[in-house]
């Protein structure tokens, strides 16, 4: 099975934030949800992990904590073996990979074990976990294309906004 996000329908209603965090941590709090919505000037990106086939979180894990389920095929952490050193969580292209600062541990999502609990929750069905079938992994491809293209159209806003008031400060004399 793949899961398949489709960034353009997601209205930002967080359930899936509030689920992700309630089943896996006992809380409802989104900062220990392993999907996470991205909202920045009017634009909208569901952050969670694309499964990528090859791992670049795990191909920089000097402890070797990260891999794949044999069953799943999901991307999981041994938090035994994590340092939480973070490096996966600068490498990851998809901005999937969360750090808990009071843990100091990785978490990322492990599609529930197999039953991802947010596509079940999400109402307007931008989350699909279905057989991966050519059409479907088509789909998930076009729908990590997108999320990846606005990440970086937020990336771009923040970096002109940033130039802008750098270039304030400087002609104030700061």
């Amino acid at each position: 099975k793949v899961l398949v996000v489709e960034p353009d329908e997601c209205g930002a209603c967080r359930i899936c934030e509030v689920v992700c965090s309630l089943i896996r941590e006992g809380e409802c709090n989104p900062a220990k949800s392993r999907i996470r919505i991205l909202r920045r000037e009017m634009l909208e990106v569901p952050l969670i992990c694309q499964q990528c086939e090859v791992l670049f979180c795990a191909s920089v894990c000097s402890k070797g904590a990260i891999g794949r389920d044999k069953n799943t095929g999901a991307v999981l952490v041994d938090e035994k073996i994590c340092n939480g050193c973070g490096i996966c969580v600068e490498v990851c292209p998809f901005k999937a990979v969360f750090y808990d600062s009071k843990e100091k541990k990785v978490f990322i999502c492990d599609l529930c074990r197999g039953n991802p609990e947010c596509v079940k929750w999400c109402p307007r069905q931008s989350l699909q976990y279905a057989p991966g079938t050519a059409s479907l992994r088509r789909q998930k491809t076009k729908g990590a294309q997108r999320s990846f293209s606005l990440l970086n159209e937020i990336r771009q806003k923040r970096s002109k906004k940033m130039q802008r008031i750098t270039k304030r400060e400087v002609s104030y004399g700061r």
